[in-house]
């Protein structure tokens, strides 16, 4: 017999409890958004995302008031949003931002949502939505110094951050959809008269965009120079690379584009280009910073009370991906404990103890044993992908290429893959070394433990410059030693012998 709908299980019969998810809905001036976070875990996990393009700001400067065609586009997008968070069974959280912040009758339209939906709408000042995109970006990058300005539908706001903490911020309403030739004309002097950008201007920190126009900026940058890594979170451009791509599309058409956009977004990119530019110039940034993150994960930091967390977010999140996806959780952590003690023999103290080195192969260590279920022949290059694609938080480019080369050499097949990848070749002599050190010794770990927590106990590789490397074992773990083990070993020494004898090290 069909099953038909009345037939399924009625909304929390089955309910998934293996799952802890929260949702927000965000109203802005252009898009309404539905962002659903799982924290089973412990650290955030993005679950499920939507994004309708509404354009409620879009007669804002004219009439004052919210689009008369876009509120019931909005409606319909809010009151979906609505129903699959009550089917989801989760808090709901709800924010709107410029359009219903300025528009006359944007507390009408709030009341509307209450009435239709009962999704209570906090409409949050400007200064807030400055330093809560600011918040969002210090959670993607700790040490985020500089500005922070998060372009959107109806506002610019700019935040100064320090060291991963929100000092100041302002809101102007410069967005997308509300700029006039009026502002345009004046806009480098209206940018200079705002305080957090005088404080922060000649000092050369670091300029970090949040918003859509900006990272389609990163896109068509990353598609031009033909970047290996399709990740935008923490792209970063030079002063002159950012000003050479701003010319370059300002001159363009959609047939122009390297990567896929919407009329509707092309037409975003000329004011948002212009007010970058105007940036740039005010500010004279050291470089320019990407963040994919804003002002949904800074309410995420308020909401969880994460301000004063001191974990290492990245750490914490392979951790959690070992839990779940790797044959023996807790085994990562042992294989890094025994990898630092060989790592100290054979490398200098200033890369050993650099926290940067001690970092990427801890998550390479957490990230050894993910890929046991897929087939062997795709191992090597599924934790290539995994660790320079996966959305990760807290984590720079340069970390995923190391860390994706350190994985390729911890699989069979991998030299063949790392040969061949743009990104890996980038690399430098030394990165390429420590990568496939600490690869080869990581599957020499793996597969004399079989992965298993406590195997590595009572057991030493160590390192010596006249006699190689050798394994110590207990009593007990004797018999662990085989030939598959030896062969191995035999390659990691190799690949010492390798490096301190040729200066263009192949590995």
């Amino acid at each position: 017999m069909d099953v038909i709908l009345q037939d399924l299980p009625a909304r929390g019969d089955a309910a998934d409890t293996s799952k802890q998810l929260l949702g927000i809905v965000d109203i802005g001036s252009n898009s309404v958004r539905f962002v659903v976070f799982d924290l089973s875990s412990g650290m955030p996990v993005y679950y499920f995302n939507e994004k309708v393009m509404c354009g409620l700001a879009s007669r804002l400067t004219e009439t004052g008031m919210l689009c008369p065609d876009a509120k019931p586009r909005a409606l319909r997008a809010i009151s979906r949003f609505k129903v699959l968070a009550d089917r989801m069974e989760l808090p709901l959280h709800a924010i709107a931002t410029a359009a219903l912040r300025d528009a006359q009758d944007g507390e009408d339209f709030r009341q509307e949502i209450l009435n239709i939906t009962g999704l209570d709408v906090k409409i949050i000042s400007g200064v807030e939505e400055a330093r809560l995109a600011a918040q969002g970006v210090c959670f993607g990058m700790p040490d985020a110094t500089g500005l922070v300005a998060d372009l959107g539908g109806g506002s610019l706001e700019l935040s100064q951050v320090a060291n991963g903490v929100v000092k100041a911020g302002d809101s102007l309403p410069y967005g997308i959809l509300r700029f006039v030739p009026e502002i345009q004309a004046s806009l480098k002097d209206r940018l200079r008269d705002v305080e957090v950008i005088q404080s922060i201007a000649g000092s050369k920190q670091n300029l970090y965009l949040v918003g859509g126009s900006w990272r389609a900026i990163a896109k068509i940058h990353m598609a031009h120079v033909d970047y290996p890594i399709p990740v935008v979170n923490d792209y970063t451009l030079s002063q002159a690379e950012a000003l050479k791509t701003i010319d370059w599309i300002q001159k363009s058409t959609l047939d122009d584009m390297p990567v896929k956009l919407s009329s509707v977004r092309l037409s975003a990119l000329k004011p948002a280009t212009f007010i970058l530019r105007e940036l740039i110039e005010c500010l004279d940034p050291k470089t320019i910073v990407f963040s994919a993150l804003g002002v949904r994960e800074g309410m995420l930091v308020d909401i969880l009370n994460l301000h004063d967390n001191q974990t290492d977010t990245f750490i914490e999140t392979c951790r959690v991906m070992e839990m779940q996806q790797a044959r023996c959780c807790g085994f990562g952590d042992e294989l890094f404990q025994w990898l630092s003690v060989f790592l100290q023999q054979v490398l200098p103290d200033q890369i050993v103890n650099d926290p940067v080195f001690k970092r990427r192969v801890h998550a390479a260590c957490l990230l050894s044993d993910l890929s046991w279920r897929m087939h062997p022949d795709y191992r090597a290059q599924s934790c290539f992908e995994l660790a320079t694609r996966i959305y990760l938080m807290g984590i720079e480019h340069e970390d995923r290429v190391w860390i994706g080369a350190a994985l390729l050499h911890r699989h069979k097949g991998g030299k063949k893959i790392f040969e061949k990848n743009t990104a890996c070749q980038r690399l430098s002599r030394n990165d390429k070394f420590q990568t496939t050190l600490v690869g080869r010794a990581m599957r020499l770990g793996v597969i004399f433990a079989a992965g298993q927590k406590g195997n590595l106990h009572g057991t030493a590789l160590n390192y010596d410059k006249k006699a190689g490397v050798s394994l110590d074992l207990s009593a007990e773990n004797a018999f662990l030693h085989g030939e598959v083990v030896e062969k191995h070993l035999k390659t990691v020494s190799k690949t010492i012998s390798l490096y301190m004898q040729d200066d263009d090290f192949n590995c």
